[in-house]
């Protein structure tokens, strides 16, 4: 059934898609982050959701000029380098060449969509329409464990939400980072009643899913999110409050398996999880010390030959204690990922992106009329941007649609705010 009426609505997703390129990219955002197979299960599944919207998108660009209006800037720039230097690592990567240029496929794909975002992004509606995207994929299914967990008073076992977010801790991530998405929303329409409380419902599923998920960075994520929401609101006290209220709801539902987890933050150097995670670092590092200008290429530490060649040189980082390495694991951390990836001179450029990123939300906000729907997307972008830079250092996320999504929302809210100073000078003069 469900089959069907996906196959029945195509026919007019691509109408309006070809007729609207926002729609379209809206659509191509949509079915990356949360893949049809996980709405579908029969004959919707055959159908390349993702491949057809990305084409009606640059069809659209293509035949309505109007659409597209692409400026340089140095955000922009400094992407397009972290891009190019990726794919110099990439060709000079010694690891399974098969897996690291699927890796780089992969992610030649997010930078198109970050371009054709750079280059839409220009009106209020176009940044509300990519936010409806990220909240009907990641936060829907977000949500939908989120009740399961509850009715189930805890039992339900949450794990990642899609192929693209295939784990606990990354489904946190991405879905902390969409929940300011719902804060902007709720001020712009929350005269609508409806669409209010469904929001609000969001908020709420999402909170539930971080927690439930056990994930503690999400967790750090999370608290980190309200505080930095808490300290920047001029209601503050009633803030407080809500979060007060629904804290205790949420907490009471968590066993004490979910407390003992927690707990394990403050003695991390006793917990074998993190622990393993210490040791992926080292490796990282080891690999970015052997080759500090481009690294060792996508995931490279556990290739198994790179692996075995970086476990016989691990004393060199014996300066930072932890266990010998024994099994391969992720880099479980987005700057040591990249650190190892593409090396010293890789990281130095992932963390320009972040400042410039995060120093243009912070300007754009201050240019922009207090309460205007531009100044509430600078800050709410900006508290993501800060809960992926504490809630990524344990996580792997340097190369997610959602990151590229805001470095595309600072390039273009700057555009927006740049382009209303020069009207209203305008004004001023023809006055």
């Amino acid at each position: 059934m469900r089959d069907l009426l996906l196959l029945g609505v195509l026919p007019f997703l691509v109408y309006f898609a070809l007729k609207r390129p926002i729609i379209s990219l809206s659509l191509w955002l949509w079915t990356s982050l949360v893949p049809m197979q996980q709405w579908s299960y029969g004959m919707a599944t055959s159908v390349r959701w993702n491949l057809m919207f990305a084409a009606c998108t640059l069809l659209g660009i293509l035949f309505q000029k109007k659409e597209y209006d692409f400026r340089a800037s140095g955000l922009l720039f400094l992407v397009l380098l972290f891009f190019f230097h990726n794919t110099m690592s990439t060709v000079l990567s010694e690891a399974d060449s098969k897996y690291i240029w699927q890796r780089w496929e992969n992610y030649f794909k997010a930078i198109i969509f970050f371009f054709v975002c750079c280059s839409m992004l220009r009106q209020k509606i176009h940044f509300e329409a990519v936010m409806c995207a990220c909240l009907m994929s990641v936060l829907v299914i977000a949500g939908l464990d989120a009740v399961k967990f509850i009715i189930s008073g805890g039992g339900h076992n949450i794990n990642g939400i899609s192929s693209t977010f295939n784990d606990n801790n990354l489904s946190a991530l991405a879905t902390l980072m969409c929940i300011p998405m719902c804060l902007y929303l709720l001020t712009q329409y929350k005269q609508y009643t409806l669409l209010k409380y469904i929001l609000f419902g969001f908020i709420l599923g999402s909170v539930m899913f971080v927690l439930g998920s056990d994930s503690r960075g999400g967790f750090l994520g999370l608290v980190v999110l309200t505080i930095y929401y808490i300290l920047n609101s001029e209601r503050k006290m009633f803030l407080i409050v809500m979060v007060s209220i629904i804290a205790i709801g949420a907490l009471s539902v968590m066993g004490d398996e979910w407390f003992n987890r927690m707990d394990s933050i403050k003695s991390a150097d006793e917990d074998s999880s993190f622990m393993g995670r210490v040791i992926s670092w080292k490796l990282s590092l080891l690999l970015a010390i052997e080759n500090p200008f481009f690294g060792g290429g996508f995931d490279a530490i556990i290739d198994i030959p790179t692996w075995e060649a970086l476990k016989q040189s691990f004393d060199k980082v014996s300066f930072i204690p932890s266990p010998e390495p024994h099994i391969p694991h992720v880099a479980h951390s987005t700057y040591f990922q990249v650190l190892g990836n593409q090396g010293f001179l890789g990281i130095f450029i992932f963390a320009l992106m972040l400042m410039k990123t995060t120093s243009s939300f912070s300007k754009v906000k201050k240019q922009a009329e207090k309460g205007s729907w531009l100044y509430h997307a600078a800050f709410f972008s900006k508290i993501s941007i800060v809960v992926f830079m504490v809630s990524g250092a344990a996580l792997n996320f340097a190369y997610r649609e959602i990151l590229l999504v805001y470095f595309a929302f600072a390039v273009c809210l700057e555009i927006v705010a740049k382009d209303n100073m020069k009207k209203e000078q305008k004004a001023v003069a023809l006055d």
